[in-house]
């Protein structure tokens, strides 16, 4: 892939603050090398490179490997299995930046990103993080299509509490965050929630702390598409869904809880509705599909049959 091609324009100038980049994965070694080249090809240089290996078993930690001996600047970790939010964790406790980028193994990142971001903090530093616009990768047809959603307020927490999964919704690689943003001896995910929608709970967790949030107008990540993420069905994603809500429910302040619960409650109800009344139709043209086929081709494998005879 040529992700030149992919990266927004512009050339803003730099600061000269380490940022750490931290990339998570588990039995990526289909992309983990083009994770990687996203992070030390970036025209902000600057940075320390810590990758977390959540129990891979495939050629992962080989071409991980390659890359330390190529370049000084980066760190590899293996930890048996464990999730990817204690893989973020620990490869957060490691590293040392003023700045924190977040990556999973299978997405990437525009090569100008850092440096765009880094001015953008660097300017104005009332902002305690900053996100970027990101593109879904469609690893199978290799297209892109950047996702369109709203964008969240300075103070974003009523936009994450009842608009997320709807017009309200960022990757966690899309922004930058200041290191500060956690006190010391803090980790960024919390260890007692194992459930999907871990990013919609980490990003409400961030909001709680009152920091202010930037927005960076162009393409700075890229989530890739492939068969691996596409993952559990409408019914699975609703139990997930419903995880993530009643965790949040004791950590949100109390006047937000009843309408924070009826809300997203109304919302999956709704949206789980629409699903089945689709299926239902699917499942009804599906057989009348099926029907109208042997109707076409019953007389003629018949007469295929006779003729044999």
């Amino acid at each position: 892939m040529d992700i030149d091609n992919l990266n927004s324009k512009g050339e803003p100038g730099g600061t000269d603050n380490l940022v750490s980049v931290i990339i998570t994965c588990y039995n990526q070694e289909q992309f983990i090398r083009e994770a990687i080249e996203s992070v030390i090809h970036q025209t902000y240089q600057k940075i320390e490179c810590i990758i977390v290996d959540d129990g891979s078993t495939d050629n992962t930690n080989l071409i991980c490997n390659e890359y330390l001996k190529k370049d000084a600047r980066l760190k590899y970790f293996y930890q048996q299995n464990q999730g990817v939010s204690v893989a973020r964790n620990i490869g957060f406790t490691m590293s040392k930046g003023d700045f924190i980028q977040f990556l999973d193994g299978d997405d990437f990142l525009s090569k100008d990103k850092l440096k765009r971001q880094l001015e953008f903090l660097s300017n104005n530093k009332n902002f305690d993080l900053c996100y970027s616009n990101y593109s879904h990768y469609f690893h199978d047809k290799k297209q892109t299509q950047e996702s369109k959603h709203r964008v969240v307020d300075v103070n974003p927490i009523e936009n994450f509490l009842f608009s997320w999964d709807r017009d309200v919704g960022t990757t966690i690689h899309s922004a930058l965050f200041r290191r500060d943003i956690w006190l010391q001896n803090e980790i960024p995910f919390p260890v007692d929630y194992k459930s999907r929608y871990e990013d919609w709970v980490f990003w409400v967790l961030v909001a709680l702390k009152n920091k202010k949030v930037g927005y960076n107008n162009f393409v700075g990540a890229f989530y890739r598409i492939h068969s691996n993420n596409l993952t559990g069905n409408h019914q699975t994603n609703t139990i997930y869904f419903f995880n993530a809500m009643f965790y949040l429910q004791n950590k949100i302040p109390e006047k937000y809880r009843q309408k924070f619960i009826e809300h997203n409650t109304g919302y999956l109800l709704e949206k789980y509705a629409k699903n089945k009344i689709f299926q239902e139709i699917y499942i009804t043209w599906e057989w009348k599909l099926v029907k109208l086929t042997r109707l076409i081709f019953s007389p003629i494998l018949k007469i295929l049959n006779l003729k044999s005879k």
